[in-house]
């Protein structure tokens, strides 16, 4: 699997620009917080970015962007969070009051692994030394297991994510990174004990389908008696 990414440049001084990011690509911003003066959100959802000499970056359908999980960075791995935007601008500092997982901000390279549309499925091949962001926290996942060298998660909807290559992978000399869209990294072994610890729908059916041994007094009452004899006792 390849990640496509596009490059925004900073605009010449006092020059605005728009632009609408393909929903299917990662997009790399090639300047850093230094070089703007405030970003927030237009009354169409867009983002404008803009700077100290004057110029505007527009990105005309970043709310879909976003609804699609894509992530945003600047230059030097800052990450645009769109829950802290608003219609006032803020400054970029701000964004660096999110914390992330080392170097997981700083890798305009990850890959993105969406949530598939209900009762569909996503495969993805996992590569040595590769960084994954999932924009979705596999913590809930109806359940995750790993089978024939994949690991798969289901959910509740019936959308699956398969991860092929995992089990060589993460055992190499150089395992991939996965985290979620805030820099979390996600530890594998204590996601699958957690998801084994989690009863399925069929197991919780299973137990109450289940017949129920009689008691021993219980079974006797039920012998039904021999031709002859009576069913009740006589004192």
């Amino acid at each position: 699997m390849t990640c496509n990414n596009i490059f925004l440049f900073q605009p010449d001084a006092g020059v605005t620009e728009s632009h609408d990011i393909p929903s299917d690509v990662s997009a790399r911003l090639n300047f850093g917080p230094e070089a703007i003066s405030g970003l927030s959100i237009g009354d169409a959802g867009e983002l404008i970015i803009s700077f100290v000499d004057g110029g505007q970056l527009n990105l005309t359908n970043f709310d879909d962007l976003v609804d699609n999980g894509n992530l945003l960075y600047l230059e030097d791995g800052t990450l645009i969070d769109p829950s802290i935007l608003t219609a006032a601008a803020i400054s970029p500092q701000a964004l660096n009051t999110i914390e992330t997982a080392s170097g997981v901000a700083s890798a305009a390279d990850a890959i993105k692994i969406a949530q598939p549309a209900a009762n569909t499925t996503q495969e993805i091949t996992m590569q040595s030394g590769q960084k994954y962001v999932c924009d979705f926290d596999p913590k809930n996942a109806a359940t995750v297991e790993v089978n024939d060298g994949q690991m798969v998660l289901t959910f509740a909807d019936g959308s699956q994510v398969v991860i092929n290559n995992y089990s060589d992978v993460m055992a190499g000399d150089l395992p991939a990174e996965l985290t979620i869209a805030d820099g979390t990294v996600i530890e594998p072994e204590a996601l699958l004990v957690e998801a084994t610890e989690v009863e399925t729908i069929e197991e919780i059916l299973e137990v109450a389908e289940a017949p129920v041994e009689e008691s021993a007094a219980e079974q006797v009452a039920n012998i039904e008696p021999a031709a002859g004899e009576s069913s009740v006792a006589e004192a």
